[in-house]
């Protein structure tokens, strides 16, 4: 009895000195209070909590979890995450796929570009797109040969990004491309 109580204010310390600790202790319950830990979690400075975040990713929460902590990797553009939302990428879920794919193209720097280029041949389409958008976004040139070859399967999604990259392996590749597409993907 002695030694249970000890680690009960053990905890009790731990938590008034870092709130994170009690979220988190919410988080692995297993209660339905997951989602609501998460997001509390998600609410503390970036600097007190990403660590946590990435973390229990990291081992694996349930996908509503996710949802919430991938929407505040995104929205804190941190380098720090690349890692973790990388591995989300290639989540079975496409939902998570796709949200991790834009927290990775908000986050400013190259290495993020081999993910969402090779997120161009996801079997989804709003991934893909997701995908494509983001490289757009970014003016990724090196993403112009991942998006014509996209373009020419016929996949829409890639016009958008190449108007908004528009290289000149752009204009090249579309040039080609006219009279072999159907003009609404080379329009788009």
């Amino acid at each position: 009895p002695a030694p249970k109580a000890v680690d009960k204010k053990a905890a009790e310390a731990a938590a008034a000195v870092d709130p994170a600790q009690e979220l988190l202790a919410a988080l692995r319950s297993g209660s339905g209070d997951a989602v609501e830990a998460a997001e509390k979690l998600c609410a503390l400075p970036p600097q007190r909590s990403t660590e946590h975040i990435l973390n229990e990713l990291a081992i694996g929460v349930s996908p509503k979890v996710a949802n919430v902590f991938l929407d505040a990797l995104a929205a804190r553009k941190d380098p720090q995450s690349i890692e973790v939302l990388a591995v989300y990428a290639n989540h079975r879920s496409p939902e998570l796929r796709k949200k991790a794919l834009t927290a990775l193209g908000a986050i400013p720097g190259p290495q993020v570009v081999p993910v969402l280029i090779a997120a161009l041949s996801d079997s989804t389409t709003d991934v893909r797109a997701t995908a494509a958008e983001a490289l757009g976004r970014r003016r990724e040139r090196t993403a112009e040969g991942p998006l014509l070859k996209l373009l020419s399967r016929g996949d829409s999604a890639a016009a958008p990004a190449l108007g908004a990259i528009g290289g000149p392996d752009t204009a090249r590749g579309l040039g080609e491309l006219v009279g072999t597409l159907p003009d609404r993907l080379l329009i788009a």
